[in-house]
């Protein structure tokens, strides 16, 4: 048998022809590529296993069968970058791809910041008989400041002081100065109230266009949720032109209203949805709901038809 080279295989190609069996000794030249990149040395081609067969002659036919497991340390490794290299790369991919949505939510909280010295938190202390008992309750709301002439009111939902007397309606300003209305005016056909306030250096709000207001616009919401003053949230306008709802025991006769999935609940009533211009562009109203919390369908009062 003819030993093995470093660069080249030996094997032994046996064919039968009729009762003879030939074996021809076959040479093939393996290049380096052919060996994963890597050389043979004599001492790695090992565990060589031989095996007898029987020709039809009768005699025993040695084929060698060398083996090529080749020593892991010996392979070239290819470069593996570093796991910790690997993660700072990451990291800066997301702050550049995140630059956008940071921009985003430092715009609503400058929104956020300029707005709220204008936007009211209302307690309105009611008493209703039920089965010829009194029940005395409270309830929160919220409210939008605004001047007229040399004139500052607080416009709000009706629904939010319905019943209450404006000695029983205490005003909160975002920098905890309570007082009271002196003056209430209301419009059952359309939801809205506004209250006469008798308080310096409230700045009021500023007024924005809602017939130029788009589906898909980002808008956001204050008010005073389940009694939490002057809390924020943000979303998009969902609809317009919203009517026809059933509100309750409310009849309002007068419904164009925006529909927004930024998070409303009880207690944001009268509070402003606004564009990311700072500028209120509804009165928040209602939700439907039915665990009587937010579910991503609240209804707002544009505010061309509350100021009209």
């Amino acid at each position: 048998m003819t030993s093995l080279s470093l660069s080249r295989l030996v094997a032994l190609l046996c064919v039968a022809v009729g009762t003879t069996t030939t074996c021809t000794q076959v040479v093939a030249q393996v290049s380096p590529s052919q060996v994963s990149g890597s050389q043979l040395a004599a001492d790695e081609v090992a565990d060589v296993n031989s095996s007898n067969r029987v020709g039809d002659d009768g005699q025993a036919i040695s084929v060698r069968r060398p083996s090529f497991e080749v020593s892991r340390d010996r392979i070239p490794q290819s470069p593996v970058a570093r796991p910790d290299l690997s993660r700072d790369q990451l990291f800066e991919q997301l702050a550049v791809e995140s630059a956008s949505y940071d921009r985003l939510g430092k715009l609503v909280r400058r929104v956020s910041q300029l707005v709220k010295p204008s936007v009211i938190h209302i307690e309105a202390h009611k008493t209703e008989t039920k089965g010829g008992h009194q029940e005395s309750y409270d309830e929160a709301g919220s409210g939008i400041v605004i001047r007229t002439g040399n004139e500052t009111w607080v416009l709000t939902n009706r629904h939010v002081i319905l019943g209450a007397k404006p000695a029983e309606i205490l005003l909160r300003t975002s920098d905890g100065r309570d007082f009271h209305p002196t003056r209430i005016l209301d419009d059952p056909n359309t939801d809205v109230a506004v209250m006469k306030v008798n308080i310096e250096n409230l700045p009021p709000a500023r007024m924005g266009n809602s017939s130029t207001t788009q589906i898909g616009d980002f808008v956001v919401a204050i008010g005073s949720p389940f009694g939490l003053s002057h809390s924020v949230t943000f979303g998009i306008l969902s609809a317009k032109g919203r009517r026809d709802l059933s509100l309750g025991e409310q009849r309002i006769e007068l419904q164009d209203f925006f529909q927004t999935d930024a998070a409303i609940n009880p207690g944001n009533s009268g509070g402003p949805l606004l564009n990311l211009r700072g500028e209120v562009v509804a009165l928040n109203t209602a939700i439907a709901s039915s665990s009587g919390g937010s579910e991503g369908i609240g209804f707002a009062i544009p505010i061309n038809m509350a100021m009209t």
